[in-house]
């Protein structure tokens, strides 16, 4: 569900689009989130929780990182934003196998 709700982001805009209204992405992000019914690509993952993460993810990405990133004005157009949204998704699909909640997600 997260991973289809990914491609909004295809239909805003080019790639080298210039950043659109923050409060419009805002919203992006929120209907994205609460796809995230559990919670796990809210915050950076604990490193306690899932030991090897960082070893196979080498980019990770979390709603609160994209978050703070446009916050701080980090992004200065449209393809990098939709570069880190889509590092959420890939990420969750490349760390988690086919037949779990967390790849479906």
């Amino acid at each position: 569900v997260l991973f289809d709700l990914c491609f909004l982001l295809d239909n805003i805009g080019t790639a080298a689009a210039p950043l659109p209204d923050k409060n419009a992405l805002e919203l992006i992000l929120d209907k994205l989130q609460k796809k995230d019914v559990y919670g796990v690509y809210a915050e950076p993952v604990d490193s306690k929780e899932l030991p090897d993460y960082y070893d196979l993810i080498k980019y990770p990405m979390d709603f609160a990182t994209v978050r703070r990133k446009l916050q701080n004005g980090s992004y200065e157009t449209l393809e990098q934003f939709e570069h880190d949204v889509f590092l959420i998704c890939s990420n969750a699909m490349q760390y988690n196998e086919r037949h779990t909640v967390y790849h479906k997600q």
